[in-house]
This record gives structure tokens, sequence and C-alpha cells, in this order.
């Protein structure tokens, strides 16, 4: 895996403000999971926004795992998000 990109936006406000976040991570097999990850967004402002990237390498092997999950605390409002990666396969 060559890079990860997230990026999370507030489109409307929302009732009540509450935190929104994208988590991404890694499984390794027969591990646990290692966050790679997290961007977050505690305002209530249309347009508020966060995101971030990772450019190094990260290499999977045959039952890895790649997870990103969003959550939304909010009440009401929308938002935006945006998740992802460029793996690159090699075969022998």
């Amino acid at each position: 895996m060559e890079t990860i990109s997230a990026r999370l936006v507030r489109d409307a406000a929302a009732t009540t403000a509450g935190l929104a976040s994208i988590y991404v991570a890694v499984l390794p097999y027969g591990g646990s999971w290692t966050p790679l990850l997290r961007i977050a967004v505690l305002s209530n402002g249309v347009g508020d926004r966060d995101g971030g990237e990772i450019g190094q390498s990260v290499i999977l092997k045959a039952g890895d795992g790649l997870r990103a999950e969003t959550y939304d605390t909010s009440t009401g409002g929308t938002l935006f998000y945006s998740v992802s990666a460029k793996i690159t396969e090699f075969d022998a």
C-alpha cells in the first residue's frame, strides 16, 4: 500500500454538533488493529473540514486487512466522507 488519503467536510450544519471522524487501520494476519490515520471535525460550520494523508509504504501480506470507519455523533446535518488508498499488487 503506497498512500492513504481521507477527507471529511460538513455539508450542512447539525442541530446539535458532535464529533465526526474517519479512522483508518490495518490488521496484520493474526495480530491486532493498528491505527494508521484519524481525522475529525468537532465544529458545526458549513464547510468545516479536516483531512490527512499517509505517504509511506505499508506491505500487506495474504490475510492482512485494511479498514476505514466513519462515525458522527451529531444530530442532523450532513457530512461528506472520502477515503482512498493506492495499492499495488505484485505477482510472483
